[in-house]
């Protein structure tokens, strides 16, 4: 029985493994920019995804979102390679779609919202990156302030520090990243 036990483990970390390195497609890349404005919260962001294999059934992708649906003010998906406009369904923790994968392609898509604010706390959600079993080749973050007078504070050092006319932006990038934590900004008043 244990024997058998054992070998029903391997076997599904088998399967496991082997549906990881056969996903038609892979998340590889991000570029996003976020913005604070006086009560809202923009993100609007290009991700990358590489597609290996042909499928015949179309890839659901989920994208996280850290807030209830009734704090959002807009929400976008497209496909930046058509311009096409895709639809999504809303879900308690984000939005989810579907596309169509052709073997070869590298589909680029820019997904955005603005979320209304309540508080000093800005998170946007990276950790969800290990959900596709490789890190991310290449990400770029950018986040500017538009209102004067608020310092942000974040969890991750920036890389890059930009100033003109009293306007900061702050710039991180990655390479070979699968994040441990989340995206935070605090915002404090001067």
């Amino acid at each position: 029985m244990k024997q058998l036990s054992v070998t029903l483990i391997f076997s599904l970390m088998m399967v496991g493994m082997v549906s990881l390195r056969c996903q038609p497609v892979r998340f590889v890349e991000e570029s996003i920019d976020f913005r604070y404005e006086p009560g809202l919260f923009v993100v609007n962001g290009i991700y990358t995804f590489t597609v290996s294999a042909q499928s015949s059934v179309g890839h659901v992708i989920r994208y996280p979102l850290p807030f209830e649906h009734h704090d959002l003010d807009t929400i976008w998906v497209v496909d930046i390679n058509s311009g096409n406009t895709i639809s999504f369904e809303e879900g308690k923790k984000g939005i989810s779609f579907t596309l169509q994968p052709v073997q070869g392609d590298t589909l680029q898509l820019n997904i955005g919202y603005r979320q209304r604010i309540f508080s000093d706390t800005l998170r946007y959600i990276l950790t969800t990156t290990s959900r596709w079993g490789k890190p991310l080749r290449h990400a770029v973050y950018r986040f500017e302030c538009s209102e004067p007078g608020i310092i942000p504070s974040f969890n991750y050092s920036p890389d890059q520090v930009l100033s003109k006319d009293n306007r900061y932006k702050y710039i991180w990038i990655k390479n070979d990243f699968m994040p441990e934590t989340d995206f935070i900004v605090t915002l404090k008043k001067r």
